[in-house]
């Protein structure tokens, strides 16, 4: 997750991203959430680059995430990353709304 401004807390968020990792019995392997600027790109930003490190190793096999906007800052980025985890076979569940999008 991301959030932009220094003063906006996500801890509320990752605690119900892990209420839902445990309700359906997910090992959380790694947990990532930064604090940034919006306008940094994908390739700029440690948390996009561990997510995808650990895509590519096969450590992950599901990303879960409160919302898909903070994987890119725009729809271009958020779209190459649900690809690029799709093609490795990463399920992306959304928690909000339950909808899961798996390959």
């Amino acid at each position: 997750m991301r959030v932009s401004k220094k003063e906006q807390d996500y801890q509320r968020q990752v605690e119900d991203l892990r209420a839902v990792a445990q309700s359906q019995a997910v090992q959380v392997v790694a947990e990532i959430a930064e604090k940034i600027s919006g306008a940094k790109r994908n390739q700029d930003r440690e948390g996009i680059q561990q997510l995808l490190a650990l895509s590519r190793r096969g450590t992950i096999q599901k990303v879960l995430v409160s919302e898909v906007s903070p994987l890119g800052r725009s729809t271009v980025e958020v779209l190459q990353i649900v690809e690029e985890l799709t093609q490795l076979g990463i399920s992306i569940y959304r928690y909000r709304d339950t909808e899961e999008w798996e390959t």
